[in-house]
């Protein structure tokens, strides 16, 4: 499944965070609750954080990867009804929308390669606006197995001067959309990490980080 992990900022003034249940992007004096697994997870992910911190050691594709992605009718009819069900879903409906990535249906054996054939294949995402970035990149990390057997993370961040918000994945040290060059103008709030085995503990939160 896909669990949530909070990333909130201090500006020298307010804590900014991304909700784990509505993904709305809030401001607050007080420092958000921080949940016992959390700090766990957090560190699972240092490889992944270190590239948000410093893009520019972080690899990326090249573009195009693919002068044509061809899909065999199965794959593509599958990619297909998987990504406009995540459409349909929307932003609205955010935590529905990650228990439906939460169910692996894995049809490409890297991510890089899951987000060539949504772009080449799949109507909006072939517009490269981004518009859609987040059922994007929760479409990618429901088809890819790289995803799940890799140090990886969906990170949800914001633009903090505007509330314009992004998402984007990182594998690693790797950021395998070769079309997303915007990702680097986002501070990650909200990380979506893959756990094949996670179970709950309901001790009290925590305000440590």
């Amino acid at each position: 499944m896909l669990v949530p992990v909070l990333l909130p900022f201090y500006d020298g003034k307010e804590w900014f965070k991304i909700s784990r249940i509505s993904g709305v992007l809030s401001a607050n004096v007080q420092k958000p609750l921080s949940l016992p697994w959390e700090r766990i997870l957090r560190k699972q992910i240092n490889s992944v954080l270190n590239c948000c911190d410093n893009p520019f050691e972080c690899q990326i594709p090249a573009v195009p990867m693919y002068q044509g992605f061809a899909l065999n009718s199965f794959v593509k009819q599958s990619l297909a009804q998987i990504s406009d069900r995540m459409l349909a879903l929307g932003n609205m409906r955010f935590f529905q929308s990650i228990a439906f990535a939460s169910q692996h249906f894995p049809l490409f054996d890297s991510t890089a390669d899951a987000f060539e054939a949504i772009t080449q294949h799949t109507t909006p995402h072939n517009d490269l606006h981004f518009k859609y970035c987040f059922q994007r990149a929760l479409t990618v990390a429901k088809v890819s197995r790289s995803f799940w057997s890799t140090d990886s993370a969906i990170l949800i961040g914001a633009f903090l001067d505007t509330g314009e918000m992004h998402a984007w994945i990182i594998e690693g040290r790797n950021q395998p959309d070769p079309y997303d060059r915007v990702w680097v103008n986002y501070r990650p709030l909200l990380a979506l990490i893959p756990v094949k085995r996670f179970r709950i503990d309901l001790s009290t939160p925590s305000r440590h980080t």
